[in-house]
């Protein structure tokens, strides 16, 4: 929605005026009543923060509807232009039906509950929220509904010490904690194939059968990189050989050359010499 427009301006004016190249998004424009308002429609949803209107740059805001509040009738839904029912009236204020002309009421407005009567200039509930807005709403309440669905990680160590601790006068959880832990930790470490010697034994060390896995597995590793390595140096070897060769044309094709230019160079010296002879 855009404002200022000039009220000469006809329909055809504010179109050729709005739909241009300067507005790539603006697909149709029309003026608002008898008003220097104008409600442009763009694609997507995406309003600009400014609208060229030929050579003027006007600024854009979202266009929010009212709601139609009936002054014939009192009631919502509908204008005063197309009342169903225009002997049938209601208060603005209070809401009783078919009024006296020295009726007094507390005003109330059905729409936002304040004191000023129903759809007054000053009620804010007048108006509608923008669809634009809308949308923002329904994908904050989405993402928020998502994340009060997920469930939350619980650890089993906290269930089980909670399971087997019958003690009513159980040390903090912190604690518990630490020393499931460390226990889980100690049985990790416990665990874990590899040569290990006890304090004290004398003896030959012993390989274990996770030794002899790996020592096969880091030999053929071994041998895999030096297979590589044996095959780079023979295509570093190769492509030596062939830039020695290559030297060696360019030497021999540099020495051909310069015994061209010598010939030439003998040959237009001696025409440059040699007299031409008279014709008989």
């Amino acid at each position: 929605m855009i404002r200022d427009v000039p009220l000469e301006d006809t329909a055809r004016d504010i179109t050729a005026n709005i739909i241009t190249s300067k507005n790539p998004t603006a697909i149709a424009a029309k003026r608002l009543s008898n008003t220097t308002t104008v409600i442009v429609l763009f694609t997507g949803l995406r309003v600009p923060t400014y609208v060229r209107y030929g050579g003027a740059l006007l600024r854009c805001s979202l266009y929010r509807k009212q709601i139609d509040t009936c002054y014939q009738c009192g009631r919502l839904g509908h204008r005063a232009d197309v009342c169903p029912s225009p002997n049938d009236r209601l208060c603005r204020g209070c809401g009783a039906a078919n009024p006296p002309q020295d009726h007094q009421c507390k005003p109330t407005c059905q729409l936002c509950g304040g004191n000023p009567q129903t759809a007054d200039k000053a009620c804010r509930a007048r108006y509608k929220t923008p669809y634009l807005v809308k949308r923002r709403q329904w994908e904050r309440e989405r993402q928020q509904q998502q994340h009060e669905d997920c469930p939350t990680d619980v650890t089993p160590d906290n269930n089980s010490l909670e399971q087997r601790d019958p003690d009513p006068f159980r040390k903090p959880r912190g604690r518990g904690r630490s020393k499931s832990r460390s226990r889980s930790r100690s049985r990790s470490r416990s665990r874990t194939p590899g040569p290990s010697r006890t304090p004290g034994s004398s003896g030959p060390y012993k390989v274990g059968w996770a030794d002899i896995v790996k020592g096969a597995g880091s030999g053929s590793e071994e041998a895999a990189s030096q297979g590589k390595f044996d095959k780079l140096e023979a295509e570093i070897a190769q492509l030596k050989q062939m830039l020695t060769q290559f030297n060696q044309k360019m030497t021999a094709l540099g020495e051909e050359n310069r015994i061209l230019k010598e010939a030439l160079h003998r040959y237009k010296r001696t025409e440059h010499v040699t007299p031409v002879a008279p014709p008989p």
